[in-house]
C-alpha cells in the first residue's frame, strides 16, 4: 500500500536530514584535511629554522610546533602528572614540571610513563636534576570541554591533574607559568617514552574519510529519489485509475 502523504512527507525529510548531515560531515573532514596539511606545512617550515632560543621565541608569528632551546633548573619539587594519557593501549601519565630559567618558568613534559593498575598508586620516577640544557617542541595546551579539573588545590607533589590548564597550574606551583609547555626531546631517558605526535590523523585519512561520507550521501539521495519518486508514481497511476 502507498504511503500516506503525511508519513511520506516526514520519510522524505528524514532522508534530506540524513544527506544533508552526511555532506556537512563530508565538508567538515575536508576542512580538517585542509587543517592538518597546514600545520604539517608549519612543522616542515619550522624544522628549517633549526633550534631557536627561548629569549627569541616571542619574535616567531606562530610558536606552535617551534623546536626551543633554553637553559634552566628544573623543579624537582612541583610535578604534575596529566591523567588519562595512553600509549600502545597502555594508561599512565604525561609527566611534567616547572623549569626555571632566565627568561621565566616553563612547564616542562618530560614524556609518558605507564601508571598502575591501582589509581592510588604513584609511578616512580626521578627527574633529571643535573640536567641544565633543554631543546625540545612548543606546544599551546587546549582547552577540552569533555575534561575538567578536580585537582582544586596543591596539596601533594606530584600532583595528579586532568588537563593542563596553566593559570591554575601557575597557582599550584606557586610561580608564573609561560603560556606554553614545552614537549622535551633531550635526554633519551628510558624513564620516558616520548610522544611528540602534533599530527595524530594524517591529511589523507581525513579525505578518505569525506570520500565516503559524500558516497554514502549520494547512495542516500540515489536511494530516495527511486523509491519516493517511484511511490508517487504509483499514487498517481493509481489515482488515475
Amino acid at each position: 500500500m502507498p504511503l500516506t502523504s503525511a508519513r511520506a512527507y516526514v520519510a522524505f525529510s528524514c532522508c534530506i536530514l540524513a544527506i544533508t548531515t552526511m555532506l556537512g560531515l563530508g565538508v567538515w573532514q575536508l576542512d580538517r584535511m585542509n587543517q592538518k596539511q597546514q600545520r604539517l606545512d608549519s612543522i616542515t617550515q619550522k624544522k628549517g629554522l633549526g633550534i631557536i632560543p627561548l629569549s627569541e621565541l616571542q619574535e616567531q608569528v606562530d610558536i606552535r610546533d617551534a623546536k626551543v632551546g633554553f637553559s634552566g633548573q628544573t623543579d624537582n619539587q612541583r610535578i604534575f602528572l596529566l591523567d588519562n594519557q595512553t600509549n600502545n593501549g597502555r594508561v599512565g601519565y604525561q609527566v611534567l614540571a616547572p623549569v626555571d630559567t632566565n627568561y621565566g618558568s616553563v612547564l616542562a613534559n618530560f614524556g609518558w610513563i605507564e601508571g598502575s593498575l591501582q589509581r592510588e598508586i604513584l609511578p616512580e620516577f626521578a627527574l633529571p636534576q643535573a640536567l641544565t640544557e633543554f631543546t625540545g617542541y612548543v606546544r599551546l595546551p587546549a582547552k577540552n570541554p569533555f575534561v575538567s579539573e578536580t585537582a582544586t588545590t596543591a596539596t601533594a607533589f606530584p600532583m595528579v591533574i586532568q588537563e593542563v590548564n596553566l593559570e591554575i597550574l601557575s597557582v599550584f606551583a606557586g610561580k608564573t607559568l609561560l603560556p606554553f609547555t614545552v614537549m622535551i626531546d633531550t635526554p633519551d631517558d628510558p624513564q620516558f617514552v616520548q610522544q611528540f605526535a602534533p599530527v595524530v590523523m594524517p591529511p589523507e585519512k581525513h579525505f578518505a574519510y569525506a570520500f565516503q561520507w559524500f558516497g554514502l550521501a549520494t547512495a542516500a539521495a540515489v536511494i530516495t529519489f527511486v523509491v519516493f519518486f517511484k511511490q508517487r508514481e504509483n499514487h498517481d497511476q493509481i489515482n488515475n485509475d
